[in-house]
């Protein structure tokens, strides 16, 4: 990841890490089948993408406080080769990047966010997990 964030980490299928509240979020992934062959943009269809966030500290977890339809089908957020500049996890790239910068989603320093994207494969959709701390603008 690259803008705001500050570092990054996988821990299973969630990628963790932080950003500084006010900044563009790019959130990068390296994303494979189950038997771990990086995707292609033809595994997927031209079906909307969506992107979910859920504030993990707050009363209603399980409730998403903010959602948006991504612009562009599934198809278009996963790209091959993979590529390699500004971000490696485990030796290889990535081959899915989406930046969030619009200034719909306004989040709060001190606290941590789980951004869930979905995208429209041929038989199934495929979740993309970040646990991310916002860090506010004196440090939080």
């Amino acid at each position: 990841m690259s803008g705001g964030q500050v570092t990054t980490a996988s821990a299973g299928d969630i990628i963790r890490g932080e950003f500084s509240e006010g900044d563009a979020i790019t959130f990068r992934a390296y994303v494979t089948d189950e038997d771990g062959v990086p995707l292609t943009p033809s595994d997927f269809t031209a079906g909307q993408a969506s992107l979910y966030v859920y504030q993990n500290s707050g009363a209603t977890p399980t409730t998403a406080v903010y959602s948006q339809l991504l612009l562009g089908p599934s198809n278009s957020l996963i790209f091959t080769p993979v590529r390699t500049t500004g971000w490696l996890r485990g030796g290889a790239g990535y081959n899915f990047e989406y930046e969030l910068s619009d200034g719909s989603f306004q989040p709060s320093g001190g606290i941590t966010y789980r951004f869930e994207f979905q995208l429209a494969r041929t038989s199934s959709h495929v979740r993309i997990a970040y646990e991310l701390l916002c860090r506010g603008g004196y440090g939080l």
